[in-house]
């Protein structure tokens, strides 16, 4: 089955409860971490002072992870 990126990840009409997103960005991070050999944080100030979530979709994620990983590589 292919995931749209439109899918809403959190808040009233996503699939995770704030939990479940923690979870889901621990796993990232490590996920990050074990194959880039780098370490961001996710769920900073940055991403909470975003007007718009980062983790509102898929899509809105992955745009959030490309920025924080091509700013490591600066």
């Amino acid at each position: 089955e292919e995931i749209s990126l439109d899918i809403s990840m959190f808040g009233s009409d996503g699939f995770l409860d704030s939990l479940g997103l923690v979870t889901l960005l621990v796993n990232i991070e490590q996920k990050i971490e074990a194959s880039f050999n780098m370490t961001i944080t996710i769920a900073d100030e940055k991403a909470m002072s975003l007007s718009r979530s980062p983790f509102k979709s898929i899509g809105s994620l992955v745009q959030y992870l490309d920025l924080r990983l091509s700013e490591q590589d600066e």
